[in-house]
């Protein structure tokens, strides 16, 4: 689906006195300028005529022609540039790029295309994979490379009580899945949203990101209140070193050694339990872990920093992974569909990073 943009109506005809009018204004603005308000007065001429300049994913939108439209179903790079007469050689040497893999074009993703305004020959064709960045092709140079949008962050402010769960009342008031997954690990010390009542009420402050004009995520959490069972539970921010940090109304830091799940907001299904009635063996047996509800291919973290000493399929435990995070404690993430890019024993782990799904 193409949409074609007609350029701008940059300039106009003079009228026959345009020259006379403009002398007389000229020395009509020199004479004021050397009076007692001059630097007033040149300040303000400054500001009425300071232009605007218009750009297109960050080219000078004057100099070229705006062609826009969307990727349809199956389409190709090659499907794409085809028809704007782009050399197969160009479209050959743009696919084998180590920018962007042209495989990963997808079906209702916008593109534009920049063709020069003087000679009408396509210059660039810009895909958008997503609501952030953008990549580039130059179709003269035969080159491609990813851009980034510049995003704003707005404030904004959300409250509300538990009806249901955190999950349904918190993006029910806008709030999306990602200041859930933070509000949930911020406060996953000190609360068990795995037990919360109904009339529990949360407030919560938060950064969102904006790319024109429209909002493309969720920030950092600024500030949070949660009151849990009629106890108030603060989350005050404090910078230390460059890190925003959090403290309770008594100082105590919310950040702990360990996370209290390895997945990010989501249900328990069976806990830690040394008498547990095992559901396939029929018998009562210790459960000494605990077991998560949740989708194929949720990411799975490992809860505190450590290093990898196993990274294996079994047949009692499927894909596991298993962390030493120091002396005392070792963590293990069993029955997982399938590892995370570049899973093997021995790197040094970051707390909160993707282990498997």
């Amino acid at each position: 689906m193409f949409q074609n943009h007609p350029p701008n109506k940059s300039y106009e005809r003079l009228p026959a006195n345009a020259c006379s009018v403009g002398r007389a204004l000229y020395f009509y603005l020199a004479y004021r300028a050397c009076g007692p308000n001059s630097e007033a007065l040149i300040d303000e001429i400054e500001e009425e005529t300071e232009e605007i300049i218009e750009t297109v994913f960050g080219f000078l939108a004057d100099e070229f022609e705006v062609l826009e439209g969307t990727v349809a179903k199956n389409q190709t790079l090659g499907a794409l540039l085809s028809p704007l007469a782009v050399p197969y050689e160009v479209i050959d040497r743009l696919a084998k790029n180590e920018a962007f893999d042209v495989r990963k074009i997808a079906y209702n993703k916008k593109f534009t295309v920049l063709s020069a305004r003087d000679t009408a020959k396509p210059r660039y064709f810009i895909y958008e994979p997503n609501a952030l960045e953008y990549v580039v092709f130059d179709l003269e140079e035969a080159i491609v490379y990813k851009e980034e949008k510049p995003v704003a962050y707005e404030t904004r402010e959300i409250g509300g009580s538990i009806s249901s769960n955190l999950y349904v009342n918190m993006t029910a008031l806008g709030g999306g899945p990602d200041l859930v997954d933070q509000f949930a690990d911020l406060y996953g010390w000190v609360v068990d949203f795995q037990r919360l009542q109904k009339g529990d009420a949360f407030k919560v402050v938060y950064s969102e990101k904006v790319v024109d004009g429209q909002p493309v995520g969720i920030g950092e959490i600024q500030a949070a209140y949660f009151e849990h069972m009629g106890e108030p539970y603060h989350a005050i921010p404090f910078e230390q070193e460059g890190e925003l940090n959090f403290f309770d109304a008594e100082g105590n830091s919310l950040k702990k050694a360990f996370l209290r799940d390895p997945l990010k907001y989501t249900r328990i299904s069976s806990r830690y339990n040394l008498n547990r009635y095992h559901p396939v063996q029929k018998r009562y047996k210790p459960h000494l872990g605990t077991d998560y509800a949740a989708p194929t291919g949720t990411e799975i973290r490992s809860v505190g920093d450590g290093t990898v000493v196993e990274a294996r399929f079994t047949s009692a435990n499927g894909n596991y992974v298993k962390i030493k995070h120091n002396a005392t404690y070792t963590t293990q993430y069993l029955h997982m569909s399938k590892f995370a890019a570049g899973m093997k024993p021995a790197p040094a782990y970051v707390r909160g990073r993707s282990s498997a799904m």
